[in-house]
């Protein structure tokens, strides 16, 4: 959303005009120079024009998402825009019976003793609004740290032994992004959250520059933690809530920064310029890599940036026409913010005293489940095996449907699965026991033939026999010629022995396979029967 100051003295002591004109519903912004034939439209969720009051802000930028953190979600509240356009006080403001300063004087034009506390204030007093109005039921911790990037360098605004100047920034599963080492403070009250941030804003880096006489030198950032814990179930459900004023982008021939001014504004522009990079590649949709290592302020923005927590990002704008660069520049920055897609996370766990023993009975649970999925894999592998044996021999196997008629109960289909068990362990039976009678049909031919061919080989023994005792015992002449003739007869005779012989060994090579198939089939029929009663079982013992 975008939030237009009126213009301040500064802009008015330039001869500047009012460039920005807005539309009626609140949802856009049109900026038009003299020299230019068309107006420049912007649209946002909600564009603030000059007349704006603090709370109309709050209630729209802010308040939802302080009702989020106590679901226990991440979010996030941040100004941008350039220096001097009402950042400091959108986030901060005024308190009350305190005078505005010059900065904030153009706000006073509003009138009407408006209560022009910013939004940190504000949702410092919703927090604990909420945590008395439900303490009976939720115990709730609410803890804060403040701290600054200055020159690159992180610095704890609550530290007061002030060495805490360089601290670093780390990454935790749990915790996120977070800042190790800085100083957390638990507080019971909105006004003791008040003091310690009034504390913490006064050790803030800022200065006079030719656009703002108290410009704000270094990104602040407060991060507000609430932990609650329902005391009937135990759940606690921790939300974190940042807010962030940034410092505002610079040009150094309208600031005049010199010197310590000047390397202050290179290390803001440099660390905005980097915010603006991770924009970019968060909505451009081709980036493979965001670079949020490239600055402090991105690397603390990451969960934030990133779509872990809900954000709303307010840009800070002037309507004169002397930043018409600047507003133009900053409106297409919060343009291409509004692509970014958050995918929030709720952060829910458990505590107390009672934690130990909760946690204790789930890794059980998740002990037992383990052992169950180990069991059950190792079911698997047997099926799988005793099918693939089945496969080897006969081929896949037909397919058996069992449908399930609609509209079934629980108990219903518990049955229909047992009746279905039993039909295919009977089909399983009576394949065994085929396969048994198939196995001993062809032990009995092979050794049926196996006799055969010893009867053919003793056959032809003794055939030989006979044929050497009638050629011996012959003379000459006439009997010579008998001779030969039953030596030929003997040899067909020992040709067909011979050839009776090689057909029953052929027969029973062929046989060898067929038996090994049948007591594959045997031992695949027996596994499935297995497995068949040991899922009746199953199925018996969940009835």
């Amino acid at each position: 959303m975008a939030r237009f100051r009126p213009m301040n003295r500064i802009e008015e002591g330039k001869g500047s005009r009012n460039v920005a004109r807005f539309d009626e519903d609140g949802t856009a912004v049109h900026l038009q120079q003299e020299d230019s034939p068309q107006p420049i439209t912007f649209t946002f969720d909600r564009v603030f024009n000059p007349r704006s009051l603090q709370s109309e802000v709050y209630e729209y930028a802010a308040k939802p998402l302080i009702e989020d953190l106590f679901q226990g979600y991440y979010a996030t509240v941040f100004a941008y825009g350039q220096t001097g356009s009402g950042k400091t006080f959108t986030m901060e403001g005024v308190a009350p019976r305190e005078p505005a300063d010059a900065a904030s004087e153009s706000v006073d034009e509003l009138g009407g003793g408006e209560d022009l506390r910013g939004v940190i204030p504000r949702a410092v007093e919703h927090i604990f609004d909420i945590t008395q109005a439900n303490s009976e039921l939720t115990e709730f911790k609410v803890t804060v740290q403040y701290a600054e990037i200055y020159m690159e360098r992180i610095r704890d605004l609550l530290d007061r032994s002030g060495t805490k100047n360089n601290l670093e920034i780390r990454v935790d599963p749990a915790r996120g992004v977070y800042i190790e080492g800085a100083t957390e403070v638990v507080v019971k009250r909105d006004g003791e959250l008040k003091k310690v941030l009034s504390r913490g804003s006064h050790k803030r880096h800022v200065s006079a520059t030719g656009m703002n006489e108290e410009s704000s030198r270094s990104h602040a950032i407060c991060m507000i933690s609430v932990a609650q814990k329902d005391r009937m179930d135990l759940t606690v459900k921790t939300g974190k809530l940042f807010l962030v004023d940034l410092a505002g982008s610079e040009m150094v021939s309208k600031t005049g920064a010199t010197d310590q001014r000047l390397e202050e504004a290179k290390q803001i522009n440099k660390s905005l310029s980097a915010l603006g990079n991770v924009i970019k590649a968060l909505t451009d949709g081709k980036s493979s890599y965001i670079p949020y290592r490239d600055s402090k302020l991105t690397r603390i923005l990451q969960d934030s940036l990133g779509g872990g927590s809900r954000a709303s990002l307010i840009i800070a704008c002037s309507p004169a026409s002397y930043n018409y660069t600047e507003t133009v520049s900053t409106l297409r920055f919060g343009t291409r913010a509004k692509f970014i897609k958050y995918k929030p996370r709720v952060h829910v766990g458990y505590g107390g005293n009672e934690m130990d023993s909760l946690l204790e009975k789930k890794e059980q649970e998740l002990a037992a489940l383990r052992e169950q999925v180990h069991l059950m894999s190792q079911e698997v592998k047997g099926v799988i095996a005793a099918n693939a044996a089945y496969k080897k021999v006969y081929g896949a196997p037909p397919v058996i449907r069992a449908d399930q008629p609609p509209g079934m109960s629980m108990p219903e289909k518990l049955d229909f699965a047992v009746q279905t068990c039993r039909a295919l362990l009977r089909e399983v039976g009576a394949i065994r026991q085929e396969a048994g009678l198939c196995r001993r049909a062809s032990a009995e031919v092979e050794k049926h033939l196996r006799e055969e061919r010893m009867i053919f080989s003793q056959l032809r023994s003794d055939v030989s026999k006979v044929a050497l005792k009638t050629i011996s015992g012959s003379g000459g002449g006439d009997d010579r010629l008998g001779g030969e003739a039953v030596v030929k007869d003997v040899e067909g005779i020992d040709k067909i022995l011979a050839m009776a012989k090689w057909k029953v060994e052929g027969i029973l090579k062929k046989m060898k396979p067929l038996a090994m198939a049948a007591g594959a089939s045997e031992v695949a029929a027996k596994k499935s029967a297995e497995m068949a009663h040991l899922a009746l079982r199953k199925c018996l013992d969940g009835a």
